[in-house]
């Protein structure tokens, strides 16, 4: 299992057959202490919802569970076979780890908890190493907004675990039907990724997912929508139909009926629950009276078929959720019909009804688990160089095509599970499809490549008497060794030894004679033009040579410099360049002494640096020349002949080629050319996607330029912009303005542009601040209109994105500052405006407001 990259592949692995029906046989499984217990029941998971009125199950925990899925993390869902009705799955002793710790206590827990064992978790890769459970879990938990509780085991547990769950399912929400945003919410709130597609997309992707909803369709008159979801259940895929769509397509389709069934608008007063340990009834408390909806309830003509299970029934024995199993043995294929309508609140003739518990049940149908295989790359592996190994995943399925690449070091490229065998570190993608309806998705995973049988020799260097030690063997000279050394990722490499004697050191001593006469060292004559090797050796046997040279060396050799055409005078006699003079004189020994005079041109030489015009046109550039020699000093320098100067820094220099020249005290001159560039043109330019706005909205308005150098901006006037300095701020202003953008390069260089932003007046507007104290005075914050309004829908969310009040009834009917049954705390809140007025119109507003008691 990978636990850095997500995971793209949807596929699930069971403990025990997806199609068991209500009370299967306990799988009792012994859960380790330190794993991390996600539980779904009110008790546990509550919050408040202000849109409710109520207090209800925080579904953000469904959407924790399908994030850890999605990195790769089995969980266990642990509901226990042939319970009664909000009766105990496990009871354990925990601790509270998030979002806040709690001492340890003996806790119950109901309805469905998942489970992340430590085993699960606590797994070495050959890649990323060791995650501890402080770290990587740590991070998804508060990454995903650490308002989710989560428990840990404080000793190991039995418990009762009905399926485990490698991988997050892949769910569509089918959105040509209406209400589609009844389930569109629910999983919005669970914070779970999905796609809404048309039922034409469906028909031709429909093997590109786990799970299928349709919230509703009152009538279908397409022969290859219902196929598909025939086909759909056949390979594999969960579907759940709600409200008038079951009647749609039972009566079609007979998945669950024998002759299909008849949907009724009855009031549900009260209810009757079956099968209460089946994974969709892992719920907490009853359903809302009054279930309405275009199909409140409904029931067969002539009976259903013996895979169909009733979960749950009205008063009057009508059925409100039946499931059923549509490819008996395999895994999979289960539908799930659901009467009336789920998610939020949903209002007919006036009534508007509370169903979070709906909410649950759908969430906890599409954690149900699919016998559908998609790509699935399996994790990253290493290998040695030259080994091999298989890759891909264990579950595999025969409707689907696989497409690995690139083919190299495969043992083939259309089946589920080849044996990669690649010489290098290869990144291998695998892509799926089903058929004529194209690929479905892809995943990918990395073989990494260790080179095998690395080869290092090391040559080492001992004196006669002593020995080397490696690897608890002692070595003498002339002994050569291989030593076979693991790699960190397990790989060979040899290491061979050779110990070879230390070559002694060469010491010359030269000695001068006169006239012949030897030299005497270490007892022993050396004659002129003789040289012999002493050889000396140290307490571990190691020689040290000394080279003794006996020569007559008083030879002189003078090389000199001169400018052209200019002679040297060396013992009052004149030399000119090119030539070379000897020179006899008799030294005080006796010795004769020759100097020998070479006369050459003198080479000028200077070191200079430049610094290039910083704007264009500017005539800033600048000189500075260092290290002059070759010559005879003082130096002075000049550049394009002018006056010479001994300063060596000139300034003021304009763009161009130049020459610079160096004279010494003899007055040899020496030209040295160089270059001094500009940058090139540049401009500036405001730009944005419109230049008019209603009042209290924003706009990006961005400066662009075609200068390589940093640049600082400075936007003036300051006010209503969300930065100054910025290249792109936030423009809010509260009547029309006109912007400037002075952009300065780091050398100093200036453009400006200007733009002028429009503000008209909007419609509708809301104060930026209120203070809900109870004195009476600004105590609630609700959105105020210019105009006949015909609807509304107002909201305001907390900093981290969370739905805080929400009215789209009564405008007065604003927000008093409480939030889940608590003063809000004093913070910046954004809130969204959408108006239809009478005459036809709308509007859109958002921003920001401050809560100040």
């Amino acid at each position: 299992m990978r636990y850095v990259l997500s995971v793209v592949a949807v596929l699930f692995v069971l403990q025990i057959s997806a199609q068991a029906p209500p009370s299967p046989t306990p799988n009792i499984e012994n859960i380790p202490m330190g794993s991390y217990i996600i539980p779904l029941d009110l008790e546990k998971q509550s919050i408040i919802r202000p849109d409710l009125g109520d207090e209800v199950v925080n579904t953000s925990a469904y959407g924790l569970v399908f994030r850890l899925m999605e990195e790769g993390f089995p969980l266990k869902w642990a509901i226990k076979s042939g319970k009664q009705k909000d009766e105990i799955d496990f009871t354990a002793r925990v601790s509270r780890l998030y979002p806040s710790t709690s001492g340890i206590s003996i806790e119950d827990f109901r309805s469905g908890a998942f489970i992340l064992t430590i085993n699960d978790f606590e797994e070495v890769s050959c890649v990323s190493g060791f995650f501890s459970q402080e770290g990587f879990i740590q991070n998804i938990i508060t990454e995903f907004g650490n308002d989710v509780n989560v428990y840990q085991l404080e000793e190991n547990t039995a418990i009762d675990i009905r399926y485990t769950l490698d991988f997050a399912p892949k769910i569509a929400v089918l959105n040509d039907g209406g209400f589609e945003e009844e389930h569109i919410r629910v999983l919005n709130r669970a914070n779970i990724p999905f796609e809404a597609i048309t039922s034409e997309v469906f028909i031709e992707n429909y093997s590109c997912y786990t799970f299928i909803s349709q919230p509703h369709l009152e009538e279908l008159e397409n022969d290859s929508y219902i196929a598909s979801i025939k086909d759909f259940l056949d390979i594999g895929g969960n579907f759940y139909a709600q409200c008038i769509s079951v009647a749609t397509f039972e009566n079609q389709a007979n998945l669950m009926s024998l002759a299909g069934i008849t949907a009724t608008r009855n009031d549900n007063l009260s209810y009757t629950y079956s099968g209460y340990d089946y994974p969709l009834l892992q719920v907490t408390g009853e359903l809302p009276g009054s279930l309405v909806g275009t199909m409140g309830n409904f029931s067969s003509v002539n009976g259903y078929k013996p895979s169909s299970y009733s979960l749950i029934k009205n008063q009057d024995g009508l059925d409100i959720l039946r499931v059923a199993d549509t490819n008996d043995v395999n895994d999979g294929g289960n539908i799930f019909y659901m009467a009336g309508h789920g998610s939020g609140t949903f209002t007919d003739q006036n009534l508007t009804i509370p169903i979070v518990l709906m909410d649950q049940l759908f969430l906890n149908a599409l954690f149900m688990p699919a016998g559908i295989t998609y790509a699935c790359a399996g994790e990253d592996q290493c290998i040695c160089d030259g080994g091999s190994i298989t890759i891909g995943c264990e579950k595999t399925s025969s409707v689907l095509n696989y497409s690995w690449s690139p083919s190299e070091g495969l043992s083939c490229t259309d089946c589920p599970n080849p044996i990669a065998s690649p010489r290098e570190t290869t990144t291998y993608t695998l892509t799926v499809s089903n058929g004529a309806q194209g690929d479905c998705t892809s995943d990918e995973m990395t073989v990494l490549v260790f080179d095998d049988k690395q080869f290092e020799e090391v040559d080492v260097f001992i004196c006669p008497t002593e020995t080397y030690t490696y690897e608890g063997e002692i070595l003498s000279i002339g002994d050569t060794r291989e030593y076979t050394i693991k790699t960190a990722q397990g790989c060979d490499s040899i290491l061979t030894l050779n110990i070879l004697p230390k070559s002694p050191p060469r010491t010359p001593i030269p000695f001068v004679a006169c006239d012949g006469q030897p030299v005497i060292f270490m007892g022993e004559t050396v004659f002129n033009g003789e040289t012999k090797e002493f050889v000396l050796q140290d307490d571990k046997g190691c020689d040290s040579i000394l080279v003794v040279s006996v020569s007559e060396d008083y030879f002189t050799e003078v090389t000199v410099e001169t400018c052209p055409e200019v002679p040297y005078v060396f013992d009052n006699m004149q030399l000119t360049i090119g030539t070379t003079t000897t020179f006899d004189y008799r030294a005080s020994d006796g010795c004769d002494s020759i100097v020998s005079v070479s006369v050459n041109p003198l080479n000028l030489s200077v070191q200079f640096s430049t610094d290039n015009v910083t704007c264009r046109s500017f005539g800033d550039g600048s000189l500075t020349v260092s290290n002059p020699s070759g010559g005879t000093p003082p130096y002075s320098f000049t550049i394009d002949n002018g006056a010479y100067q001994q300063d060596s820094t000139f300034a003021d220099i304009s763009a161009g080629n130049h020459e610079l020249y160096l004279r010494d005290a003899t007055g040899c001159i020496e030209i040295f050319p160089f270059e001094i560039t500009q940058p090139a043109a540049w401009n500036v330019e405001i730009i944005a996607e419109e230049d008019t706005i209603t009042s209290g909205d924003a706009i990006i308005i961005t400066a662009t330029h075609q200068n390589p150098r940093d640049v600082r901006y400075k936007w003036t006037p300051e006010s209503d912009l969300s930065c100054s300095d910025c290249q792109n701020p936030v423009a809010s202003p509260k009547r029309t303005t006109s912007y400037t953008v002075e952009v300065t390069d780091e050398e100093g260089c200036k453009q400006v542009d200007r733009i002028t932003i429009i503000v008209v007046e909007p419609r509708s507007f809301i104060a930026n601040v209120f203070t809900p104290n109870g004195d009476g005075i600004n105590d609630t914050l609700f959105p105020q209109f210019r105009g006949d309004v015909v609807s509304f829908d107002f909201k305001v969310f907390n900093r981290w994105g969370a739905l805080v009040f929400a009215e789209n009834q009564n405008p007065e009917n604003g927000w008093d500052g409480i939030y889940r049954g608590d003063l809000a705390p004093e913070d910046i809140y954004i809130y969204s405006i959408i108006v239809n007025y009478a005459d036809g119109t709308s509007e859109t507003i958002s921003g920001d407001t401050a809560l100040i008691r």
